[in-house]
């Protein structure tokens, strides 16, 4: 009788759990965003308030966000493929509890894996404590027992951090592709055949030369599929910052192209990186002349690093000695280099930085004219592939150029009809067919400065429109993000 008892009460139990499970068909998962706006993040509660609103979603609540990736908690009764079309965003990348989304046609929302995975393991290197990446823990009391080392495969780098070296197995990336390596103070986490890093775009940084005197600072590949991030932990200078091509937006802190002359306030830090630049190339002119170079092909004469270069550093430095001192425009941003020109004459070439930096400089002289008025420069100029801004008036006519195009877009975009609004938001355009999908002239997007090339449409969360044009090194990065269901506009940043 007990027993039968008992099997009524269990049958009745599991009969109400399969009810429940029939009521309940929810889950929870974490929803993550990339290559999204900005604007989306300031703050997220309100974005995460918009997707809560969504039908077949129960719950959101924001969590983060890191290197653009928005991070959110739900819990939905929708496929993950409902919830994709539900946001009007693409589905990049789907794992048992997160799924990975990004706006339409996103060339960037791959490398989200990776950075996903270039911070946990950022994370697991901080947790080591604060200490540089050499062979010693830092202490109070000094440099004490020698740390854990990172040597060997990257699963054993992974084990030493007490990381699964199975979280590196991506869709479109794999951990074999993954390297953690000490470098010049720093680690160098990263995706990719090799290191690719760029400048950052800090304050007194130092680009990579480490390639040998007669490296020239690194160049963007932009076919490249590398994700980098140099992270340093120490007492002095912690941090971490994204250093391949696409991630260098990401830094919280950038340099800008307008920013003063620190010793100068009347002058910009770019006219005083101009004024250190003619003063080489005229020493490069005469240098070029001088002892055994004078015999030279120019392909055999020294170039590189202005600053680990000896042989350039030691010509140079015997009229320059504010090399040490400055904080944007010290030697050793700048690379020296050599080429003839189509009159056949050679010429010495001088770059600050990467050609994608917001300091980015490219200058050149003609040394051959410059030793037949036996180096009178004020009869030989500069030529300039990349000059430096003369005032503070440029930027400001720029930026003012690029508002009153992206409110021409904007009014544009509002006055559409559904049809083509839906057409005209279905991927990223710009130059001529973001003009036919807005129809609008090429007269409207023309300016001083600017032309419709230079203005993007791209599609957002929720059928939102992203407006922007102008870039970091122009000194005018602008962007605008629309609500087109209430055409307003959510954030903008001009």
């Amino acid at each position: 009788m007990i027993r039968k008892s008992l099997l009524v009460a269990f049958s009745a139990l599991v009969i109400a759990w399969v009810i429940v499970q029939a009521q309940d068909t929810s889950r929870r998962i974490e929803l993550r965003i990339a290559d999204a706006n900005r604007g989306y993040m300031r703050p997220m509660r309100t974005t995460a308030e918009r997707i809560k609103a969504i039908a077949g979603l129960e719950e959101s609540t924001a969590i983060g966000a890191k290197a653009g990736i928005m991070r959110f908690s739900l819990k939905t009764t929708l496929t993950d493929e409902q919830i994709a079309s539900a946001l009007s965003l693409e589905i990049v990348d789907a794992k048992k509890g997160s799924l990975l989304l990004a706006p339409r046609q996103s060339s960037q929302a791959f490398r989200a894996e990776a950075r996903l995975a270039i911070l946990e393991i950022a994370d697991a290197l901080r947790k080591q404590g604060e200490r540089a990446a050499g062979n010693y823990a830092y202490s109070d009391n000094g440099y004490a027992e020698e740390r854990t080392s990172l040597s060997g495969t990257i699963e054993q780098k992974m084990k030493a951090l007490g990381l699964d070296a199975k979280l590196l197995d991506g869709k479109f990336f794999k951990a074999r592709d993954y390297h953690i390596d000490a470098r010049g103070g720093a680690y160098l986490i990263y995706a990719g055949a090799k290191w690719e890093g760029l400048s950052a775009n800090r304050d007194y940084e130092y680009p990579d030369y480490s390639g040998g005197d007669e490296r020239e600072a690194s160049e963007p590949d932009f076919a490249s599929t590398f994700v980098g991030a140099r992270l340093q932990v120490n007492e002095w200078n912690s941090g971490l910052w994204w250093a391949d091509l696409h991630g260098l937006a990401l830094n919280e802190s950038q340099i800008s192209r307008d920013a003063p002359d620190a010793r100068d306030g009347s002058k910009l830090q770019v006219q005083r990186g101009g004024e250190r630049i003619v003063g080489f190339l005229q020493l490069a002119a005469k240098f070029r002349f001088e002892g055994e170079n004078a015999g030279k092909a120019l392909d055999a004469l020294p170039k590189g690093n202005l600053n680990s270069n000896r042989k350039i550093a030691q010509a140079f430095r015997k009229e320059d000695e504010e090399y040490y001192w400055e904080p944007y425009y010290g030697n050793q941003t700048m690379s020296l280099s050599w080429f003839k020109d189509d009159a056949g004459h050679s010429r010495a070439r001088i770059r600050a930085y990467h050609s994608r930096h917001t300091l980015h400089l490219d200058g050149d002289i003609d040394c051959d004219a410059a030793k037949e008025v036996d180096f009178d420069f004020n009869k030989v100029e500069v030529h300039w592939t990349v000059a430096p801004e003369t005032e503070l008036g440029i930027f400001e006519r720029r930026r003012a150029e690029i508002s009153r195009g992206l409110d021409a877009i904007r009014d544009a975009l509002f006055a559409l009809d559904a049809p083509s609004l839906d057409a005209a938001r279905k991927a990223p355009i710009n130059g001529e067919a973001l003009l036919a999908a807005l129809g609008m002239k090429a007269e409207a997007l023309k300016g001083e400065f600017f032309s419709a090339t230079d203005y993007w449409m791209r599609p957002q969360i929720m059928g939102d429109v992203e407006l922007a044009a102008g870039t970091a090194l122009a000194g005018c990065e602008s962007w605008t993000l629309l609500n087109m269901s209430e055409k307003s506009a959510i954030r903008s940043n001009k």
